[in-house]
């Protein structure tokens, strides 16, 4: 008798061990087919925020200077709506362009399918061609702005939106420029014509991308020269000199043609010079001699520490303030205007020499940018060459005829990315604020950006946004699970 009912206890064992294995795999076919609706057929519901970031309200004034006829501006996706949703990192963006189209009645979105809508794509390339050198590859991530009324249009690409923060924030945050792109973008398909920047190459020179964008959302065109042989046109309002290593060319004739003798006749003709001097550089007295034409010099082989207004420990990436001249006056107010809002943060920059100004019969010289008073002055080797004090590390020189301006940058990496696409601090709205004061243009001054955790972008889909992977793949394997429980002890204690 006893030998029967093990048998008969065995036999129930082996029912609940079958029974448990058939509930677990109908839990894990459960969740595959669920998975695989949510994933192929887009069947979520996004519950998230339902705008990441809303519009500031600066672009208001900014398409009031460049849009005044209110022409026709189309951004097109090559996603469909569905994949701009599904897409963390795409739909912030998407979600951005929507506020634009709420916003502007003149502004629009459309889709384009890379592979179907070919021959709208070749219109579009051959309107971006005509405008902007090169050509520019068009896949699922391009987006494309344009204006029918100019006939201009401007390609980027997605992932242009985000840079990363590498000073302010952990490594996983990124800044998003979402209104600053698209209103930036938007106004350069506006513009038919167009002044050019400048960048002077051969001599070592850095021309960061930030710098890049920044001017070339401010409306300019930009062209790589090389002086020695390239002559400076009419059409450029602006020329940048960042950061070079090696000196411009000066003959002793001086009925000969020269890199200096342009850059001179360029400035004395009304023309703005920008010049990023890294203080370690190597000798550059020929550029030096230039800047003191016009009562600029830079201390070469020092530059500043301050450890109580810096952003290492070191004292060399300084925080600077504006200074307390009518011209930077000017500047501020200019901002001001279009944020509504004193300028509240510093402008930051890596190893910065300081700069004196004297007054010359060529040109009236005043600070831009100074040191906090803590700051001092050091060698190569670091010792100090100073005592405490406040030092000038940007200044601007403007010409008693013509309207011609020289700024002197006692850095060369104040147009670095990571302290150019924040808010933390001021360095773009004043160059764009340069910009506009010299030149004439009109720029996106005051377009916020967002620090935003990237490690959500590093997922193809918007966390907890797909509603069957989320719910029914925890509520119904949990009642199953459950059901299957109840069964098991019911089964087991008959």
């Amino acid at each position: 008798m006893k030998q029967g009912t093990n048998r008969l206890t065995k036999q129930k064992d082996k029912e609940n061990i079958a029974l448990a294995v058939v509930f677990a795999a109908l839990v894990l076919v459960v969740n595959m087919i669920l998975y695989a609706l949510s994933s192929h057929l887009g069947l979520f519901t996004n519950m998230t925020e339902p705008e990441y970031y809303t519009l500031s309200g600066v672009s208001d004034s900014y398409f009031d200077a460049v849009n005044p006829e209110k022409d026709d501006i189309t951004l097109y996706f090559c996603m469909s709506k569905e994949e701009l949703n599904e897409n963390f990192t795409y739909g912030r963006i998407y979600d951005t362009a929507r506020q634009f189209e709420e916003r502007y009645d003149f502004f629009h979105i459309a889709y384009l399918d890379v592979f179907y809508d070919y021959e709208k794509i070749e219109e579009l390339s051959a309107m971006q061609r005509e405008h902007e050198e090169g050509d520019f590859s068009v896949g699922k991530a391009t987006v494309i702005f344009a204006s029918e009324a100019t006939g201009i249009a401007a390609f980027r690409n997605l992932n242009s939106f985000y840079v990363y923060d590498e000073v302010n924030t952990e490594d996983d945050d990124m800044i998003f420029l979402g209104e600053e792109l698209i209103s930036g973008c938007s106004g350069l398909v506006l513009k038919a014509e167009r002044p050019k920047a400048y960048f002077t190459v051969g001599h070592g020179e850095t021309l960061t991308t930030s710098m890049k964008n920044a001017l070339f959302m401010a409306g300019f065109d930009i062209v790589v020269a090389d002086l020695s042989s390239y002559e400076i046109e009419d059409d450029c309002a602006l020329v940048v000199i960042s950061a070079p290593i090696y000196d411009f060319e000066e003959f002793a004739d001086s009925t000969m043609v020269s890199e200096i003798s342009r850059l001179r006749d360029f400035v004395d003709g009304g023309g703005t010079l920008w010049i990023l001097r890294d203080p370690l550089a190597p000798s550059l007295t020929r550029l030096d001699n230039l800047c003191a034409e016009y009562g600029l010099s830079v201390t070469a082989n020092a530059y500043l520490k301050d450890t109580a207004d810096s952003l290492n420990t070191s004292g060399t990436t300084l925080l600077l303030q504006p200074a307390s001249s009518p011209y930077v006056l000017s500047l501020t107010e200019r901002i001001q205007a279009v944020t509504g809002a004193p300028l509240s943060t510093k402008a930051a920059t890596g190893r910065c020499s300081a700069i004196h100004i004297t007054q010359t019969e060529k040109a009236t010289a005043s600070a831009l940018l100074v040191s906090s008073d803590s700051a001092r002055l050091v060698d190569k080797e670091g010792s100090f060459l100073s005592e405490e004090g406040t030092f000038t590390a940007a200044a601007v020189a403007q010409t008693k005829e013509n309207g011609g301006s020289l700024v002197l940058f006692g850095s060369g990496s104040f147009s670095d990315e990571i302290l150019m696409e924040t808010d933390a601090y001021a360095n773009k709205d004043l160059l764009f604020a340069l910009a506009e004061e010299n030149t004439q243009v009109v720029t996106p001054i005051g377009c916020g950006t967002v620090i935003i955790n990237a490690e959500p972008l590093e997922h193809l889909t918007r966390g907890a946004s797909v509603f069957y992977f989320v719910s029914l793949t925890v509520v119904i394997p949990c009642v199953i699970l459950a059901f299957g429980t109840v069964v098991y002890f019911r089964r087991k204690s008959r």
